[in-house]
């Protein structure tokens, strides 16, 4: 899990570096609690967003239908 947190910070850095600019931080996923507790970063955890776009998808689906 520290590759995976270090991998995420080393990424945050290069972008921020390269575009010289904030950004607001979202995280999700299976390791995002982990992450967000250890990260030097401060993110708005969003631990089911992938699942709230597929729902959206469906609805805007059936909706077309």
């Amino acid at each position: 899990l520290l590759g995976t947190l270090d991998a995420t910070d080393g990424m945050i850095d290069r972008i921020r570096a390269e575009q010289k600019k904030e950004f607001v931080l979202i995280i999700t996923g299976g390791f995002a609690s982990f992450i967000q507790q250890h990260s030097k970063y401060t993110f708005h955890l969003e631990p089911d967003l992938v699942l709230e776009g597929i729902h959206f998808i469906g609805k805007r689906q059936h909706q077309l239908h």
